[in-house]
């Protein structure tokens, strides 16, 4: 009995080393996708920008070299850009959540741990062991000082799991203490949210060229992911008298 058992150990611990080993495989061939097709993408750019010519009138004098130095920086920033994004789509922040008052890093961790699970099982009907936890952990330094928790990180093996938790989130209306009052957003790169903030304040210059309602009035929201994000003006509800 206990060589069957010893069997079918090794048998799990080599299919989950051969799932880890796929996926190692994929996550490279992605990435010479990706490395080769931005390669065509200069060669083509710099064969074009050869073809053009400069205008005589123009005192323009931009050679292959700077042209060439110019488009590797912009496919290194959208490189950079793409790794952010790679490093956070697994990823969810959790506000409002309560922090232990533990001076030990690692029960605190631990408790979040613990909180992430049964928020997981108990809100959206997810058992982290089958859809996979990585870590969760809080952003900025513990202060006993603040009046709010400070955000909680978690990192999910998969998106999908993610995006599971995301197609939920109605559920949270209907949410029973602890979990009521909890909000979940996407994790961003700092670009990324340096770009919905510049999208949500046009959209409050928009409303108050157009409108003389007070722009307290609504929440404004951003929607939708790349070049289709946009912003969703929503009324605020008013506080019962």
């Amino acid at each position: 009995m206990k060589e069957k058992c010893d069997i079918e150990t090794v048998n799990q611990l080599q299919e989950k080393v051969k799932v880890l080993e796929d996926r190692l495989q994929q996550q490279q061939k992605e990435q010479v996708d990706k490395l080769s097709t931005l390669e065509q993408k200069i060669k083509h750019h710099l064969e074009e920008s050869t073809c053009r010519r400069v205008p005589e009138n123009q005192n323009m004098n931009v050679g292959a070299g700077e042209l060439s130095h110019g488009v590797a920086e912009e496919v290194a920033r959208r490189i950079e850009r793409d790794n952010d994004m790679e490093k956070c789509k697994n990823n969810l922040l959790l506000y409002k959540v309560a922090e232990t008052d533990s001076e030990d890093a690692a029960d605190r961790n631990a408790s979040d741990l613990a909180f992430v699970t049964e928020f997981l099982d108990n809100v959206f009907k997810i058992n982290p062991s089958s859809h996979g936890i990585n870590r969760v952990f809080r952003l900025g330094r513990k202060d006993n000082s603040r009046d709010s928790p400070r955000p909680l990180l978690v990192e999910f093996c998969e998106e999908k799991s993610k995006e599971q938790v995301v197609s939920g989130l109605r559920y949270l209306r209907d949410a029973d203490v602890p979990y009521k009052g909890i909000s979940v957003s996407h994790d961003l790169a700092p670009w990324q949210r340096e770009e919905i903030k510049e999208l949500v304040e046009q959209a409050k210059q928009d409303h108050i060229s157009a409108s003389t309602e007070p722009v307290e009035n609504y929440w404004f929201r951003v929607v939708g992911k790349g070049m289709r994000m946009r912003v969703m003006k929503v009324r605020k509800e008013k506080s019962a008298q």
